[in-house]
Formats: C-alpha cells, sequence, structure tokens
C-alpha cells in the first residue's frame, strides 16, 4: 500500500511535465486515494479559483514545506 510523502497544508511546487503558466507554489489541501499504484493530492494556489489533483510523483516541497504566514489558506493543525 502507497503512503502519502506530503501532508495537508505543506507547500509544494508542480515538476515537469505541463508546459503551461502555473504559479509556483500550492497548499496540499487534501490527501487523495492512488491511482495506477501512485497516490494523488488535490492542491491549491492562492492565485487561482480551483484546485488540481495531482500525482505525488509530479510534486516536490516548496521552501520548508509550510504554509507562509501571508497566505489566504485556512490554517489546519499538521500532525
Amino acid at each position: 500500500m502507497s503512503t502519502h510523502r506530503f501532508a495537508f497544508g505543506d507547500i509544494v511546487s508542480i515538476q515537469g511535465r505541463a508546459l503551461v503558466k502555473r504559479p509556483e507554489s500550492f497548499e496540499v489541501v487534501a490527501l487523495m486515494p492512488p491511482r495506477d499504484g501512485v497516490v494523488q493530492y488535490r492542491i491549491k494556489s492562492d492565485s487561482e479559483q480551483f484546485e488540481r489533483v495531482v500525482r505525488e510523483d509530479d510534486l516536490a516541497l516548496s521552501f520548508d514545506g509550510h504554509p507562509a504566514e501571508n497566505t489566504n489558506f485556512a490554517a489546519q493543525p499538521r500532525n
């Protein structure tokens, strides 16, 4: 069984494939079950109105991995 490498509230960046302009950092807003053996996440950027679903292998931890003080994301305690 796969386990999630990132936690709710972590700040991540998308790596690789898509060549579209996108924000540099996203907050993990939900941990999702595996698809094709790879866990997924819902992520949200402060500068976008929508959430994205991405595979774990398309993400990397940004900076210290914790939400910045000046984001609009809802604060949630980390376990």
